[in-house]
């Protein structure tokens, strides 16, 4: 069952794992960690809950490493990042305070891009 792997990956901190990894460093460890968490989050209150704990660390690295730059070399995390914060979204909406300045900005960016 998906949920009771949910609830074990919880207590073991899997989580909080992948968010310091997403804050380690470059594209190519932050992606990987970044899709964990987009699978997790995806379709599960308490996957997207224990992410939204941890977002405002998630939300300095997307914003200073991805969304500022919003480099098309690094369009697989871009993606990655969008759908989590999309993940979130649709099962938090107690997390729209944090998403939506966030997303924002890069939505707008996007749109506009020739």
């Amino acid at each position: 069952r998906r949920c009771a792997l949910i609830e074990r990956a919880i207590s073991l901190g899997v989580a909080q794992a992948a968010v310091a990894l997403v804050e380690a460093g470059g594209a190519e460890l932050a992606l990987p960690a970044c899709n964990f968490l987009v699978d997790f989050t995806f379709g599960s209150d308490q996957g997207a809950r224990m992410v939204l704990r941890f977002f405002d660390r998630v939300a300095a690295c997307f914003r200073t490493r991805i969304f500022e730059r919003l480099n098309w070399d690094h369009l697989p995390l871009l993606e990655s990042a969008v759908l989590l914060c999309t993940n979130i979204a649709a099962v938090c909406p107690v997390g729209h305070r944090l998403l939506v300045p966030l997303v924002q900005p890069v939505c707008l960016r996007i749109i506009t891009s020739p």
